[in-house]
């Protein structure tokens, strides 16, 4: 789960001696602060990065400096990532029809994830943007909530979806396949 930058960004010579953030996963950088005074020095590779905690979005290939509290730390999401969070989860069993929200940050191109439930089929989901239209194929996934970060979309076919704030959420109601449009 946590590993040093330079495993997943070998190229950028910028990661080489990173040794005071890390990636949790393939999706999401942490950046400690390791100060009392709450200021953190760290280094967003290429792409584009949303913060998780703001909704902040930067691009990268640049160093950063801020203040944080007890409360924030530097937490960024990858471009092209798909994070399940539960929503409803009062059991350490329970199904994830209705209980898993998937943030989606910074669509790009293409992202899937494949989400393992206690003792059922894994659930699927499969986002292919071309230009302003996205395609999404889910399994497994029926009462789940897709919310797209930043992102408002238009003539959503095949799922439901409401404009909240910067964020399209889409409730998928089937296994199947939903389409939309990026608003530019």
């Amino acid at each position: 789960m946590m590993r040093s930058m330079v495993l997943e960004f070998e190229k950028d010579l910028n990661c080489r001696y990173l040794d005071r953030q890390y990636m949790l996963g393939d999706s999401l950088l942490v950046a400690p602060v390791f100060n009392e005074d709450g200021e953190a020095q760290y280094y967003l590779p290429q792409g584009t990065w949303t913060n998780y905690l703001t909704g902040e979005t930067a691009e990268g290939g640049c160093w950063r400096t801020e203040k944080h509290d007890y409360l924030s730390v530097p937490l960024w999401a990858r471009e092209n990532s798909i994070i399940p969070t539960g929503i409803k989860a009062e059991r350490a069993d329970y199904k994830f029809s209705g209980n898993m929200e998937l943030k989606v940050f910074a669509l790009k191109d293409c992202a899937q994830i494949c989400v393992y439930q206690n003792r059922e089929e894994p659930a699927l989901l499969e986002l292919v943007r071309e230009g302003a239209d996205i395609r999404g194929n889910a399994a497994g996934m029926a009462g789940c909530t897709v919310r797209f970060v930043n992102c408002i979309l238009t003539g959503v076919q095949g799922a439901e979806a409401e404009t909240e704030g910067n964020d399209t959420v889409i409730t998928v109601e089937k296994d199947g396949t939903f389409t939309c449009t990026v608003q530019q």
